[in-house]
């Protein structure tokens, strides 16, 4: 490199606005300023300076959504109604002057010689242009209405919460029906039974026994209960079929329960299930953390986990247990339940394109399975234990074929529950205050000792999912953990695994 190139580098290079010392390669999303390695912040796929830029950042992104949408239509058609009126006007000014050109040569050439024609080839295409410039206008017409009746009668992706996953987006499109039967014997009096699920994107529910239509019921919510459904003696097929405003219809995964006529039934174990809650019948409580990349306060969680005796079910990465091989075996030395939250953390399906559980092209049988066994055996090297079989997806992206190819690996799929009006996903995760589903520290432990004020243990065999990192900072857990976990604890509700919720997914130990 010559002397004067080196120069004109060091004159134009970027120095870092906190560090002058230092060059700076990349800038501030916000503000622009150069910023060294050290000081950049990446946030929301942006690289910030400073948490106050991405908050400036935050309100501005909040602002642009706050404000009303624009009829784009209108304008699109006036602008090209206005362009095509300009190209109109200065075809015929070049027109009349052709024309006047041509007429002063006529007048200076001889009467018998033959005329110019170019005028009257002129004029038919002329016609043609405006027919041909009214048709494009007529078309960008016709296709800035469909677009709008299209918007109004299906939302596009920009009306969607696209930031937000599965666990408070809104469902527009339907989905196959879940019903809260997990396999095992369960005790019933009369023959009948509650049961509960839940239909996202439905609006009409029918239940279905051996085929035949048993109750139709319309929703108001994803959520719904067939109360008091009366058997048969023997085996029932039970289903649910699932219709939207527009007639669309889904069927669940038909499962099978033999009621035996003694007050008892077995539900059949059927792959591919979602298993979203255990019985209703006991107080018991899955609280469940899946920890991802990061562990911020995942030391204090434990503490206060152990302070209480309490034992959970912790979804880990295998990125996460690469990185905190200590942790994982302080985790499994406290008897906590280790389940499967694949390698890398992975998008599985199109919901963030098009809020559609639909399998990505990349995502294959022997993709998914490998993330799968690879932390299952980064796990055993680092703990020298077997890790429990039971998965979740991440962001909560999964589909039957999704879950069909975990079982095929070993791993039953878990989800978190909801009721009417509450979500058992805390939110924890979520940090921006200015977001519309933001839950404060102190929100989210009313959500978790309130579970029982109104009705008597109305949260039996529900799972909770909270996180071992977030940005809230340090103090999080015990601002809402340990007083959380000493009322619940108080109201009656007994903490146990997810394994202690489904005990007939456990591998039967030989006595």
């Amino acid at each position: 490199m010559t002397s004067s190139a080196l120069k004109f580098i060091m004159k134009n290079r970027m120095q870092c606005k906190n560090h002058p010392e230092r060059i700076a390669k990349r800038r501030c999303y916000q503000c622009k300023a150069p910023i060294c390695a050290q000081c950049q912040n990446l946030l929301d796929h942006h690289i910030f300076c400073s948490t106050e830029c991405h908050q400036k950042w935050l309100k501005a992104q909040s602002a642009k959504k706050n404000q009303p949408e624009k009829p784009k239509a209108k304008p699109k058609t006036e602008q090209r109604l206005s362009e095509l009126e300009d190209t109109l006007e200065r075809t015929l000014t070049r027109y009349f002057q052709m024309e006047k050109k041509l007429r002063t040569l006529e007048q200076g050439q001889n009467k018998n010689q033959p005329k110019n024609f170019l005028p009257l080839i002129l004029i038919p295409l002329l016609a043609v242009g405006l027919v041909l410039g009214m048709f494009i206008y007529l078309a960008q017409w016709r296709k800035a209405l469909l677009t709008k009746a299209m918007s109004k009668e299906n939302p596009t992706l920009s009306q969607f919460a696209s930031e937000y996953p599965v666990s408070i987006a809104e469902h527009h499109y339907l989905e196959a029906p879940i019903l809260e039967l997990a396999p095992g014997a369960q005790k019933i009096s009369g023959g009948k039974i509650n049961l509960y699920g839940k239909a996202p994107g439905a609006e009409k529910l029918t239940l279905l026994i051996n085929g035949r239509e048993k109750e139709t019921i319309r929703l108001n919510s994803m959520e719904f209960i067939f109360s008091q459904v009366q058997l048969i003696q023997g085996n029932n097929l039970i289903q649910l079929l699932a219709q939207d405003k527009d007639g669309n219809q889904a069927y669940s995964i038909a499962q099978l329960v033999n009621y035996s006529g003694q007050n008892q039934m077995q539900v059949f174990y059927t792959p591919g299930l979602d298993y979203i809650r255990g019985s209703r019948d006991k107080p018991f409580l899955a609280l469940t953390f899946d920890a991802g990349g990061e562990a911020s306060y995942a030391k204090r969680v434990l503490e206060i986990l152990k302070e209480r005796r309490i034992k959970t079910t912790i979804f880990l990465t295998g990125q996460f247990i690469e990185q905190y091989p200590n942790l994982v075996r302080q985790m499994v030395e406290d008897g906590h339940e280790i389940g499967n939250h694949t390698y890398s953390h992975p998008h599985l399906t199109t919901w963030e394109q098009n809020h559609r559980q639909w399998t990505k092209p990349e995502v294959t049988r022997e993709f998914l399975q490998k993330e799968l066994l690879t932390t299952a055996q980064l796990f055993q090297e680092v703990s020298g234990a077997e890790m429990a079989p039971l998965w979740r997806a991440p962001y909560g992206e999964h589909n039957w074929e999704i879950r069909r190819w975990a079982e095929e690996a070993g791993f039953y799929h878990i989800n978190w529950s909801r009721d009417p009006g509450i979500n058992y996903d805390t939110l924890d995760w979520l940090c921006d205050e200015n977001a519309k589903h933001y839950r404060s520290p102190q929100e989210i432990r009313a959500l978790l000792t309130e579970l029982s004020t109104n009705k008597s243990h109305s949260a039996n065999g529900a799972i909770i999912l909270m996180h071992l990192s977030t940005e809230r900072g340090k103090k999080f857990p015990d601002q809402v953990l340990a007083p959380a976990l000493d009322a619940l604890t108080a109201n009656g509700y007994k903490i146990v695994t997810v394994s202690e919720l489904f005990p007939a997914l456990m591998p039967k130990v030989p006595k």
